[in-house]
């Protein structure tokens, strides 16, 4: 008994191409699907303006004169580590415990009364940043404060290179008092 084939198919050229075409179509529409699935794209580079402001009476010693300090900028892969640690492991660059979250350190020296600009790349695995103080009383300040940064907003309209006016720019503001330092960024919204 022979199967009713549609009298198209009879011819085995017409068969071999049927077979083909149905091939292909299940190779394109799997490869659709795998379009459709992507990995979570990492964050692009963002320039991050820092803006450290120092209080007249910044750092006093025993006289209860201001002094100057040394301010870190540290740039970290996450800000717990950051957080946990304490100030001579964070100061000593020699010590190893922090290499795999501390991705850059930039101390420089702010006079009482004094504001300083700092501009910054933070690459996509670089989520947050970190400051430290060097307050002659460290037992009594709050010489650290650490932050993550934003996410990144999601954009409808994906623009040519050439129409992009460059890396997003986050700005954020450290803020030294007497023995206490605070960081403050943009506001981290919910998704």
């Amino acid at each position: 008994m022979t199967a009713n084939r549609s009298p198209l198919l009879r011819s085995p050229r017409l068969r071999r191409f049927a077979r083909q075409a149905a091939l292909l179509a299940c190779l394109l529409s799997l490869a659709l699907l795998g379009a459709c699935s992507s990995a979570p794209k990492k964050r692009n580079p963002v320039t991050v303006e820092v803006v450290v402001t120092a209080s007249s009476k910044l750092n006093p010693d025993m006289n209860q004169r201001p002094s100057p300090a040394v301010v870190t900028v540290l740039k970290l892969k996450r800000a717990a580590p950051f957080l946990d640690a304490d100030y001579f492991t964070l100061a000593d660059e020699t010590k190893g415990s922090l290499d795999g979250v501390v991705v850059l350190r930039d101390p420089f020296p702010i006079q009482p009364g004094a504001t300083v600009r700092k501009s910054y790349t933070f690459d996509a695995d670089e989520d947050a940043i970190g400051v430290m103080v060097g307050y002659r009383d460290m037992e009594n300040s709050v010489w650290r404060a650490a932050l993550d940064l934003p996410p990144q907003r999601k954009k409808w309209i994906k623009l040519p290179e050439f129409l992009k006016s460059g890396k997003p720019t986050v700005e954020y503001t450290v803020n030294l008092e007497e023995r206490k330092v605070t960081l403050v960024g943009p506001p981290l919204k919910k998704n």
